[in-house]
């Protein structure tokens, strides 16, 4: 199965593979798809430690927990690692495409965060770009990638409380049970939990993870939504033992516990609840449309900012949320190979590519990420193209392929975004970022 779907990520990554219907899909050469103009990318950091506190991971589980190289939430050597060899692979592909890139064809933008700023260094270095700069905001917080927090932009706490609850069936009640099985394997993996944690929820001092109830909180003036209770903790779990997989090859996450076929089985509970937050249209919405505003004019080459003009590649290194924001505003989802709907593992991008054929322009998405297995076995002593990542096409609703005229995808990015989040942060945003 590994080296099937190998084999697909070498022709489909970032368009090498030419779709002609939803049901019918064929290899086709880069000459027959047309020249690629542009690819604009929205990257996830790569592999990082933990963001939460060792108080709370205790309260979580109280088994010993591994010690991390590095301090709370920061990217790993390894994360690194894995990072550059992706996009050395990723350049590979692009110089086969016809699009050699330089450093002045590059633009890449990072959030300030010490994770999402060492990740695009590794992603430059993999592009054999290593003393290319990179954009970074001026200030504490990049209103790019967090609007609502630098108040640009501003959830409504009612409209956020009812498209969860839609999205997760009617109440977070149903959505444990429809969960059930990974989310009692989680809480299996963790118990104990602490006895704090239990009376926190006003439960029995020797509760299960899987007893503790979900709660909507929207917080801080409107500023941050999250779930908190069991579903949410199983989710953060899952994702943990995740990065843990991917750090140490020659340990098994969770105590030893969980293996490439456990991953599988609690991987959909983080996918889900993450989706489920993210993907709202009330949280979509205000943190994802100054994004995809500046993702679509960078396509289009229309940007405030003539170095994104020029560059033939756009990165912006964020985060998984900003991703499945943008899946959220466009209504497109993804299927990674044993990592789920719609996941986003470390380094994962979502990549916008914009290809011309005699006098026609369009625009195609795809997701790209490293497998399980590359993720887990790959090291500098392995040849470079086992680094390489799988990509596949993004989805509509329908089944459909994510492939757009360049006037379509226009009219749904116009049609996607909120009005009031923008135009004017586009200035904004553009004085706050700097070489």
């Amino acid at each position: 199965m590994h080296k099937f779907w190998h084999l697909i990520s070498l022709c489909l990554a970032l368009g090498l593979i030419a779709t002609t219907t939803a049901k019918s899909e064929e290899t086709s050469s880069v000459k027959d798809e047309g020249e690629l103009v542009r690819v604009v990318v929205l990257s996830r950091h790569g592999v990082r430690s933990p963001t939460q506190s060792r108080e709370t991971l205790a309260a979580w589980s109280t088994r010993t927990w591994p010690q991390w190289p590095v301090q709370q939430g920061l990217l790993t050597k390894r994360g690194a690692l894995l990072t550059s060899a992706m996009w050395e692979n990723l350049r590979l592909r692009f110089i086969r495409a016809g699009l050699d890139l330089t450093a002045e064809q590059v633009y890449v933008r990072a959030d300030v965060d010490q994770r999402t700023q060492a990740t695009a260094r590794a992603l430059l270095d993999g592009l054999h770009l290593s003393s290319t700069p990179f954009a970074v905001s001026k200030g504490r917080l990049d209103p790019l990638f967090h609007p609502v927090k630098a108040g640009t932009c501003a959830f409504d706490a009612q409209s956020v409380r009812e498209d969860i609850l839609r999205q997760a069936g009617g109440s977070l009640e149903h959505l444990a049970r429809e969960l059930e099985e990974p989310l009692r394997r989680i809480s299996d993996l963790v118990a104990p939990v602490s006895p704090a944690l239990c009376q926190k929820w006003k439960l029995p001092p020797d509760c299960a993870l899987a007893d503790i109830p979900g709660v909507i909180e929207v917080k801080g003036n409107e500023h941050a939504v999250n779930l908190q209770g069991g579903l949410a903790i199983a989710s953060s779990l899952a994702e943990i033992f995740l990065l843990e997989y991917a750090q140490w090859p020659d340990k098994l996450p969770a105590w030893g516990q969980a293996n490439d076929a456990v991953l599988r089985q609690i991987l959909p509970i983080h996918n889900k609840i993450f989706d489920l937050v993210n993907r709202a249209p009330a949280v979509a919405g205000p943190r994802g449309s100054a994004l995809l505003h500046e993702m679509a004019a960078a396509l289009a080459g229309t940007h405030v900012d003539s170095r994104v003009n020029q560059a033939r590649l756009t990165v912006l290194v964020g985060h998984d949320t900003n991703i499945s924001n943008i899946g959220g505003l466009l209504g497109i989802n993804w299927q990674l190979p044993e990592q789920g709907n719609s996941a986003i593992p470390p380094a994962g991008m979502l990549a916008f590519e914009l290809r011309q054929k005699h006098s026609q322009q369009m625009i195609r998405i795809v997701f790209c990420a490293q497998s399980l297995n590359t993720m887990r076995e790959w090291t500098e002593a392995a040849p470079l193209a086992e680094a390489a990542p799988v990509c596949v096409p993004a989805r509509l609703t329908s089944g459909e392929m994510a492939l757009y005229t360049a006037e379509a995808f226009s009219q749904r990015v116009q049609s996607a975004v909120r009005s009031q989040c923008m135009p004017e942060e586009a200035e904004h945003l553009r004085e706050q970022a700097g070489l």
